[in-house]
């Protein structure tokens, strides 16, 4: 028997980064000639999510009737040997044995990040997801070791570790593509670029202020994209503050299909997190092309290696520095180019998917 049930609620439930891993995980095991049968179980919205009031609703069914009992009965009756549960939760109480994914520990480090709701089940529920899980795979040794410093009762061979990978989508492109997405998003000057939700872990503050004090330095605009997030409204007062109204642009939350592009054109990606479990549009810069300027903490010096430079996140002189510096030296420029060109060959969705399947066959 050589079937898995795995929870694929994340896809409609949530973007980023758990749907990315959920998608490219699910389609890499597939591609594996050894692969196991996989049995998707997928939570049925049972209340509109248009009004909060259902919404409420909708999330208490979610996280205690699907999670919780149906969806281990469902995994049970499909005659699944395991349920790899990829999105940070599980059934505390399951006939079969469980996989949980954990991408990062943030909401215990940062509570005050997360809504009221969010960090009171969390703080009450993932040290007990953390116990009841068979294995545990940690998308980082980051991650690995902050599970093992916060839940030192749980033995360091539970946690394993298996690195994300980059789709084949980030790559170098044609002129022709670039030029399709420059004219769309109204990219009329050079730029430097920096995806991620718009929120405060990302640290766009300090990048903004970076961005500042060498604006009349370079040609450069600065383009944010992705999704508004968590109280984001403080960081369009200090855009208007330091004037830079007409140098920053917000393109929001851009098509998929038009990102590796987006990468290809920016002369400089700058990821300044404060705190990630992994971090992969660093490395997705990095298949574009682009050279990369990011954080020293958390996951990031694992992530990014040598092949980018890395700096104290909130070093607003340290990173205007960098910035300026990668904006005029070509050099330097092209080296971090080559470096990240073969820093990627370490993170392909095959490999994460062959490190899943191995979790799996340790049963």
């Amino acid at each position: 028997m050589n079937n898995i049930a795995v929870d694929i609620s994340a896809l409609q439930l949530t973007g980023g980064g758990t749907a990315t891993y959920v998608r490219s995980l699910l389609r890499a095991l597939g591609n594996l000639e050894s692969g196991p049968a996989i049995t998707p179980l997928d939570y049925v919205p049972f209340f509109s999510r248009e009004r909060k009031t259902l919404r409420i609703l909708d999330t208490l069914n979610r996280e205690f009737i699907w999670q919780q009992r149906i969806m281990p009965r469902l995994a049970k009756k499909t005659g699944a040997r395991l349920l790899h549960a990829p999105a940070m939760v599980c059934p505390l109480t399951c006939d079969i044995p469980i996989v949980l994914t954990v991408f990062d520990t943030y909401i215990v480090r940062s509570p005050h990040s997360f809504s009221l709701w969010h960090r009171t089940m969390m703080n009450h529920l993932f040290p007990r997801y953390i116990e009841r899980a068979d294995r545990i795979i940690a998308i980082s040794q980051f991650t690995k070791k902050e599970i093992l410093e916060l839940y030192p009762q749980i033995p360091e061979k539970k946690v394993i570790v298996t690195w994300l990978g980059v789709h084949e989508g980030f790559r170098i492109v044609s002129t022709e593509q670039k030029e399709a997405v420059r004219c769309k998003y109204h990219f009329d000057r050079p730029f430097i670029l920096a995806v991620s939700t718009i929120e405060p872990r990302k640290n766009l503050k300090t990048l903004i202020r970076a961005f500042s004090q060498i604006k009349d330095r370079i040609d450069h605009d600065l383009v944010l994209t992705g999704a508004y997030g968590w109280n984001s409204k403080d960081l369009y007062s200090l855009i208007t503050e330091l004037k830079l109204n007409d140098r920053i642009k917000f393109p929001g939350y851009v098509d998929v299909d038009d990102l590796p592009a987006i990468y290809n054109l920016a002369d400089l990606f700058v990821y300044p997190s404060l705190y990630e479990g992994f971090g992969l549009p660093p490395l997705e810069a990095m298949a574009c092309g682009c050279p990369v300027i990011t954080s020293n903490v958390a996951s990031l010096p694992e992530v990014v290696g040598d092949a980018a430079v890395t700096l104290d996140p909130l070093d607003v002189d340290a990173l205007s520095y960098s910035i300026e510096k990668l904006v005029h030296d070509r050099y330097a420029k092209d080296m971090l180019v080559d470096k990240g060109l073969l820093r990627i060959k370490d993170f392909t969705w095959e490999k994460c998917a062959r490190e899943t399947l191995s979790v799996y066959n340790s049963f």
